[in-house]
């Protein structure tokens, strides 16, 4: 049995979903034999439960007294609890564009301490530990902070699908919408990595699997960014660069009601 979690162990997690993913790719892309159509498994979001299953049973035998979840909120009443998602880019996938991602985070007493966000087919990682949050890629190592001194006009917001939310909170998103530089759609966990590492500078996200998110507002927060869960019909959270652009984003959000 190892030591409590640290890096390499979240990095050795990292190297596993890695090779999971990338060999089930290529095994579906070989079954395919040159036709075009997308690859069923890759087509749909939470179908690799044999890549999850190797992952949690990777993390239980390393650290069998830790509760692991999938697909599941971490809270528990359990000391050291994981949370781990086989996450897809639909709109990516639905293109023929592999999208398939790991996300795993780990609690402590209902706190956030680690997670790992891994992007096998760009050959990104991004973790957070402690008060820290770095990635490693194609260009090497580097540590995560958000852009700074960004005023609202000037922002890059980034949105979930707003049929997701309740009334008030679309009239909200309009409201930002109107006076942001630019609003773009897509896959959550792509987009809190992006805000943690300064290209993005706010996200209004309503997960569909919650388990995703329990490591990427650890690193946003990391990274010197600032997240709020929303009220509404549905859950759902923001994500911003820094507590000035933050305030002023829930001030519009407040006046849209």
């Amino acid at each position: 049995m190892l030591a409590n979690p640290d890096v390499r162990f979240l990095n050795q997690l990292a190297a596993l979903s890695e090779d999971l993913i990338l060999k089930e790719h290529a095994a579906a892309a070989a079954k395919m034999q040159g036709r075009c159509e997308v690859p069923e498994n890759e087509s749909h979001p939470g179908c690799s439960d044999r890549v999850l299953g190797i992952l949690k049973d990777y993390i239980s035998t390393a650290y069998p007294e830790h509760t692991v979840y999938d697909h599941s909120p971490d809270a528990s009443e359990d000391k050291f609890v994981w949370s781990v998602d086989v996450f897809n880019t639909e709109q990516l996938s639905e293109r023929g564009l592999p999208a398939k991602g790991v996300s795993a985070g780990l609690s402590h007493r209902g706190k956030s301490v680690a997670g790992m966000v891994v992007r096998p087919f760009t050959r990104e990682r991004f973790w957070a530990e402690g008060a820290e949050a770095l990635t490693f890629g194609p260009l090497g190592q580097f540590r995560l902070n958000t852009r700074r001194n960004i005023q609202l006009h000037q922002s890059i917001m980034h949105v979930s699908d707003d049929d997701c939310f309740d009334e008030v909170t679309r009239k909200g998103i309009q409201s930002l919408s109107s006076r942001v530089l630019m609003t773009r759609q897509g896959d959550p966990c792509h987009a809190m990595t992006m805000l943690a590492a300064g290209y993005i500078d706010l996200c209004i996200i309503h997960p569909d699997r919650m388990s995703a998110l329990s490591p990427l507002i650890l690193l946003v927060k990391n990274a010197r960014g600032c997240v709020t869960e929303l009220s509404g019909q549905y859950a759902g959270y923001l994500a911003s660069s820094g507590p000035v652009l933050h305030a002023e984003i829930l001030r519009v959000l407040n006046s849209a009601k």
